[in-house]
């Protein structure tokens, strides 16, 4: 778009002459009325004025408007008031103002225009409306390139709707119509629509980056400062996101993604009018009219990592819901010998629990244009990509903090960095949170046992890695050698399971041995460990005599593997009773730990622990 002309002109006029009937202003237009008219008239400059004023005050450019002389030795832009149908032929209501593109001009409906004695809320934002469709067209170079509606309509609808309850407190849609007042639109389909009511709920994104950027609506100004040339959908995202990455350092992937778990969280903040239903019924329908259906991945004590599937559209966003069973504990004693303790999983404060949310694709693209926050959040967070651990493309990681217990509600959106490169996908996630289960067997003694988790990163400074849990110590960070502790526990301290190793660094996933030993600076390279049942003197502790590790995957953002190991009890002393456990005891366990890591630290910068 050509660069748009300075505001030399500050003032309007109200004229009375039909802006199709060809004659031109100079032909003397009626500018003097009287009574009622003269009245309604001078409401209506005025609020032109103020309107003028506040773009202007944007650093937007002059309207595209006939200029005339306003017989007081000035110029003025001229406003038709003129008396034309209310609903169009296909029988749709028609505005109180409108704006010719083509012909330039702003026509008021006489008839309409008054409520009561003052100007009609709808006029006030039908006028902010129309006014800055002129805006728009000052910019317009090329006279062939046109944006789309979702730009154009979706542009004046924000600025009309906001400009009037700014100006003159006119809020039209307020306690009738919150969903069209707050811009619910299928946010599940492309970012550029081209459904007509769409494309002015699309008022909704236009109206976050104005709330969500220091300028307000000044950042309009440097998106109008973007040449352009040429029409059509791919024209319109480049123009945006060069627009935007001007202006604010990123392009409209970053924007798009933290719009929309803004505007899931509008409902029932937002409403101007208490639901019908619940606050919860509410934003369940909201969210459904803006990402259609949310389904849900359940992770609980049988089934401890959940999968959803997400058809996403390009440039467009979905939901799903992630819930997280509560932490159990054991209530039978390890002395019953069976189904001794339950499987927990790794908290940090109450019900606070680490999630980690994972997919997988054939290219780095396909998962760097995604990106997942919590619904209401401020900020999306983009995808943490690295190589498959089985080889077979890449692997997407997120991490969050969430509550057990509660479902959590997530919007991933779907724009490339480049957003006309994006493409529809269909994304499996899977869910997880730290956990453990331990299975042991022999002398008729079987069960579950586990977590929470306890992941631990010796001779490191504490700044360098995060607690996933109060219960962790976790550090991390200056030199060689890497010092992993894997502790795996029961709540009431009934059971524990610890694994130890010195390496060198960095670990990477594999089998690993597991050796009888004192202290792992001693068989660097291999685990060492023990478990333990009971309390007190109740308690019996088994050395690990031999066994297997096998790391799946190891790295900042999560750690998966299983343990098969071999225990055996200390020797008697004289004199001792015979032990109420076995002497050996095999135990098998699989654990799933979601790190919250510093990735600036030097643990990390350095290939310490993780490749």
């Amino acid at each position: 778009m050509a660069q748009a002309a300075g505001w030399d002109i500050q003032t309007f006029r109200v004229v009375d002459a039909d802006p199709r009937s060809g004659l031109p202003l100079d032909m003397n237009p009626t500018i003097d009325f009287s009574g009622d008219e003269a009245f309604l008239v001078a409401l209506m400059e005025t609020y032109f004025n103020d309107v003028g004023r506040e773009y202007q005050a944007l650093g937007l450019a002059a309207p595209s408007l006939p200029v005339f002389d306003d017989g007081q030795g000035g110029k003025a832009y001229a406003v038709h008031l003129n008396d034309y149908p209310d609903q169009r032929r296909d029988g749709s209501q028609q505005t109180r103002a409108r704006y010719a593109t083509d012909n330039l001009y702003i026509e008021i409906d006489a008839s309409r225009a008054l409520s009561g004695s003052e100007l009609s809320e709808q006029l006030l934002e039908d006028i902010a409306h129309e006014l800055f469709h002129a805006v728009q067209r000052s910019y317009r170079g090329n006279p062939g390139a046109t944006h789309g509606d979702w730009i154009i309509e979706g542009q004046a609808q924000a600025l009309g709707m906001d400009t009037a309850r700014k100006l003159r407190g006119a809020d039209v849609h307020a306690g009738t119509q919150d969903d069209y007042r707050l811009g619910g639109r299928e946010y599940f389909l492309s970012l550029p629509t081209q459904v007509h009511d769409e494309t002015y709920r699309t008022a909704s994104f236009w109206r976050y980056l104005a709330e969500a950027l220091p300028s307000g609506y000044g950042y309009l100004a440097a998106l109008f400062a973007v040449p352009f040339e040429t029409a059509g959908e791919n024209a319109d995202l480049l123009w945006l996101d060069e627009g935007l990455r001007s202006s604010t350092g990123e392009g409209l992937a970053l924007h798009y993604a933290n719009f929309v778990v803004s505007v899931a969280g509008y409902v029932p903040g937002r409403l101007t009018r208490a639901p019908s239903g619940t606050p919860e019924a509410a934003r369940e329908k909201w969210l459904e009219r803006l990402f259609g259906s949310c389904p849900t991945g359940n992770l609980t004590e049988r089934s401890p990592v959940g999968v959803v599937r997400s058809r996403l559209q390009k440039n467009a966003a979905r939901c799903f819901n992630a819930y997280i069973e509560p932490s159990v504990t054991a209530s039978a004693s390890a002395q019953g010998g069976s189904a001794l303790l339950r499987r927990v999983r790794s908290r940090r404060n109450n019900n606070q629990v680490d999630l980690l949310v994972r997919a997988q694709a054939p290219t780095v693209a396909a998962l760097e244009a995604l990106s997942i926050g919590h619904a209401g959040s401020k900020a999306s967070q983009p995808a943490n990509v690295a190589p498959a651990a089985d080889g077979d493309g890449y692997t997407a990681t997120w991490g969050f903090g969430v509550e057990a217990g509660k479902p959590q509600t997530f919007i991933v959106s779907n724009i490339a960095g480049l957003p006309t490169t994006s493409q529809e996908q269909e994304v499996y996630f899977d869910l997880l949170t730290s956990s453990a289960h331990m299975t042991g067997a022999g002398s008729g003694l079987s069960g579950t046992i586990g977590g929470p988790v306890n992941l631990r990163f010796d001779r490191f400074p504490s700044r360098d890695i995060l607690a996933t849990d109060v219960e962790s110590t976790l550090k991390a960070g200056i030199d060689r050698p890497c010092m992993l502790r894997l502790l795996m526990t029961q709540t009431d301290g009934e059971a524990r399971f610890a694994l130890q190793v010195d390496h060198a660094g960095p670990i990477r996933p594999g089998s690993f041995s597991v050796t009888r030993g004192q202290a792992p600076e001693k068989t660097p390279g291999n685990f060492i460990g023990y478990f333990s049942f009971g309390t007190g003197r109740d308690t019996a502790a088994y050395g690990m005599e031999g066994g297997t590790v096998e790391l799946t995957a190891f790295g900042p953002h999560l750690v998966q593997g299983k343990a098969s190991v071999l225990g055996r009890l200390p020797a008697r002393g004289y004199g001792d009773a015979p032990p109420a456990w076995p002497e050996t005891l095999s135990v098998r366990t699989e654990f799933t730990i979601i790190p919250r890591v510093n990735l600036d630290s030097p643990l990390f910068k350095h290939n310490y622990c993780f490749e």
